[in-house]
């Protein structure tokens, strides 16, 4: 189930795409993101190129952009919520209550190195326990042995982001 939110960014051409993706990288390198790290960016980038209505954008934040593309007539990106789908949907994670909650912890520690604001980064996260974790305990219900989460890439990604 799809919530009302969704972003058109994925959907530019390939050339479009590419500069984007460039712009991405420099970004992130400028940020102090790990080679390990930017390599999760990546690709979750290259993910929703492919799928590109997979990507649903920030679920009502639409204004907090890392790469503005207004100009040429698409919705921005924003990294967290970017690399938060791509957990979501490619790695499963909702599926399972944990993983989500490691996808949101992720997103929390890109959305504070990207300079969110704290109160932007609390109200994101109080929405996400809101809607979505209903959402997982009934898609959990609905598939329980079928599909089981990246569990372990999801980890590897939590101790990565995390630093433990």
């Amino acid at each position: 189930m799809k919530l009302k939110s969704t972003s058109n960014y994925f959907k530019q051409s390939k050339a479009n795409l590419l500069l984007c993706y460039k712009d991405m990288l420099w970004i992130l390198e400028n940020r102090g993101f790990s080679e390990k790290e930017i390599g999760y960016f990546e690709s979750s980038y290259n993910y929703f190129c492919l799928f590109p209505d997979e990507y649903d954008g920030a679920t009502a934040t639409q204004d907090l952009v890392d790469v503005p593309a207004k100009e040429l007539g698409y919705d921005g990106l924003e990294f967290s919520s970017m690399v938060h789908d791509w957990i979501y949907v490619s790695l499963r994670a909702r599926y399972s209550v944990i993983q989500m909650r490691a996808a949101d912890e992720i997103m929390e520690i890109i959305m504070k190195k990207m300079n969110k604001s704290k109160f932007e980064i609390t109200w994101r996260l109080f929405r996400l326990a809101i809607i979505r974790r209903p959402f997982a305990i009934w898609n959990t219900l609905k598939t329980w042995f079928k599909i089981k989460p990246l569990a372990d890439l999801i980890n590897e990604m939590y101790i990565i982001f995390v630093k433990i």
